[in-house]
């Protein structure tokens, strides 16, 4: 290897010059290195800029309201949509705490519960709240509150996100009330077209021919399946507007209100070779109101009717369970059974499964939804097991009465 080329510098020898040589060309490499990162630095901090200004258009033209505070509550954010329906601006905002504009109605266990929420559990609180807009008008907000966290799962801010749900809930409420007066002012009519051809079909007027009789039993079975309705619109109409159920509860047999509703029912029964098998036993007491679990009865019973295969059974059992102090009763078909993606929507108000729907078309998806809130009612629960073409089991339990 050829020896090194230095050209000689008084008073520092070869070697010296080498090093010193080594040192800068090192330094150069090192400044060259820190002006590359430099560059890519001031590149990515371009490109975050670019996404964090994308971010706040983003934000500011959200038709939601969007407030950010820090750990205590304190404002350091909100967006245009906040400012146009509080009427509070950012810089009246930013250093506040809601509470102190536009919230503080809340009840302070409601309060408590979703600081709980948010800030011990780290959890996302959704719910509702009545806010006053700068000019004092109220308004109500569906809001959906999550915490943002640092590398260690400590709390950086909170991002509040609300929709002024005023209006939605006031048509709501015109619609629940509509349709109570509505019911109620189509129940009497229907009551006295009952009334008629009731009488009409039990006298059985010589004047009338069979064909007319058909007519009057047809006119007699549309007339119940919308006296059905009516009251159905009505006990929707009862929960929809927070209103309790009357519950006027007595001692009963159990079998009583059972025998009615297969008496109701024989006519399906008998044309499809159903068997009704009844374990109940005969004495059987529950402490409750005699005619919402009829109707809840009827709904279970009539569906079981319904949906079970010809020449199949329906069995219908009890079970003291006085270990949890409830009476558990249970109607079980054999039918179709419920799609397994369907099943938690059953007892949803209107829902019905979509083989139900095929297999009888008329159903309102009401009588579910309202027997269970009438189970609720009473201090019980609703529940169900099903299994595609094989069939349902519904269960409800009534508490056992106290002495």
């Amino acid at each position: 290897m050829p020896p090194k080329s230095t050209t000689a510098v008084p008073g520092i020898s070869a070697d010296e010059l080498d090093k010193t040589k080594d040192v800068y060309r090192s330094l150069q490499e090192k400044l060259e290195y820190l002006f590359d990162s430099l560059a890519r630095e001031k590149i990515n901090l371009e490109l975050q800029m670019i996404e964090a200004k994308k971010f706040r258009l983003a934000v500011d033209s959200a038709s939601d309201n969007i407030v950010i505070t820090d750990p205590m509550g304190t404002i350091f954010y909100i967006n245009k949509a906040t400012e146009k329906n509080t009427g509070y601006t950012f810089n009246e905002a930013v250093g506040k705490n809601p509470g102190e504009l536009w919230g503080g109605h809340m009840d302070q266990n409601y309060y408590a519960a979703m600081w709980g929420k948010i800030k011990t559990k780290k959890e996302v609180f959704i719910g509702q709240f009545e806010n006053t807009r700068k000019n004092g008008e109220k308004y109500i907000v569906a809001v959906d509150i999550s915490s943002v966290l640092d590398e260690y799962g400590e709390i950086l801010f909170f991002v509040s996100i609300e929709r002024d749900i005023t209006r939605e809930m006031m048509i709501e409420r015109m619609k629940d009330e509509f349709v109570g007066l509505a019911s109620h002012q189509l129940r009497t009519p229907l009551t006295g077209i009952r009334w008629f051809s009731e009488l009409l079909l039990r006298n059985k007027y010589q004047n009338l021919n069979q064909e007319q009789l058909d007519f009057l039993e047809q006119i007699k079975v549309s007339n119940q399946r919308m006296i059905k309705l009516v009251n159905e619109l009505l006990d929707i109409s009862h929960i929809e507007t927070g209103q309790k159920f009357e519950i006027k509860k007595a001692d009963f047999k159990v079998n009583d209100v059972i025998n009615e509703v297969l008496t109701e029912n024989i006519s399906l029964i008998k044309t499809k070779s159903l068997n009704v098998v009844n374990e109940i036993p005969d004495n059987l007491l529950i402490f409750a109101d005699y005619v919402k679990i009829r109707q809840v009865l009827s709904n279970l019973i009539s569906n079981a009717s319904k949906y079970t295969s010809a020449g199949k059974n329906i069995n219908i059992k009890v079970a003291a369970d006085d270990g949890h102090g409830f009476t558990v009763i249970s109607v079980a078909d054999e039918g179709m059974g419920i799609p397994t993606a369907q099943k938690s929507h059953l007892f949803e108000k209107f829902f019905r499964a979509d083989n139900a729907r095929v297999q009888e078309p008329n159903g309102t998806g009401l009588g579910l939804y309202i027997a269970r809130e009438l189970i609720r009612a009473h201090g019980g629960e609703m529940w169900f097991e099903s299994e595609e073409n094989k069939g349902t089991v519904f269960f409800f339990s009534i508490p056992l009465k106290i002495n």
